[in-house]
């Protein structure tokens, strides 16, 4: 069973005994019924648990799949690079840049990754 990241999530006993956890979870963009205490909820404050509890039971790696709208909004006009300061737009892109920031004061070694549109059904 997968857990609910609408409800705190006790991540313990899904991740003893890994070496490295890789978090691709969390609610895009799925229209205007999703408030900002959704994203927040389910974007940072899960991502914040994971991460903590990753710190706890010794995880050395953590990969989390973050999205480019904690940096920008959907378009930029100049190319941007990791050195830019984070100036996310919205709701999505702030819980992106909250659950980061989260990620790295964990103390967990990690990779996060902004990427552009991922493709899909339906996109």
């Amino acid at each position: 069973m997968q857990p609910d990241l609408a409800k705190p999530v006790f991540w313990s006993p899904l991740i003893a005994g890994m070496d490295a956890v890789v978090h691709l979870a969390g609610i895009a963009h799925v229209g205007p019924g999703v408030t900002e205490q959704t994203y927040d909820r389910v974007n940072h404050l899960a991502t914040a648990e994971l991460a903590r509890a990753a710190a706890a039971a010794g995880v050395r790696r953590l990969v989390f799949l973050s999205s480019i709208r904690a940096q920008t909004s959907a378009t930029a006009d100049r190319p941007l690079s990791e050195a830019d300061e984070p100036r996310p737009t919205d709701d999505y892109g702030r819980s992106k840049l909250a659950a980061e920031t989260a990620v790295r004061a964990s103390g967990v070694p990690c990779i996060i990754l902004r990427p552009t549109l991922v493709y899909g059904p339906g996109v």
